[in-house]
């Protein structure tokens, strides 16, 4: 979609994609299983600043992201979650 748009060089120098994708159910066994307690986990924020700030358009697409991403998790009582990233906060047994 990037290329279409002309942006291919720029998603190729800022944009990170993962191979591999977890659900919070299987991040929250496995920290379980390894003796791990209190798991929390939600959306993590965009990051890359910088390109943010240097592109109104994303501010906008990363604020309507952020809402979404909020709603959902509002909604569905935190059993939902989805986004560019989890943030996965546990303590050790």
């Amino acid at each position: 979609m990037a290329s279409k748009l002309g942006l291919g060089d720029l998603s190729r120098r800022f944009l990170v994609f993962h191979e591999f994708s977890f659900m919070p159910a299987f991040v929250r066994k496995l920290l379980s299983d390894h003796g791990f307690k209190d798991v929390v986990i939600n959306n993590a924020s965009l990051s890359g600043e910088s390109l943010i700030s240097s592109f109104p358009v994303f501010n906008f697409v990363t604020r309507i992201i952020e809402t979404a991403e909020k709603l959902t998790d509002l909604i569905s009582g935190g059993r939902l979650l989805w986004g560019s990233s989890l943030e996965v906060i546990a303590r050790k047994r």
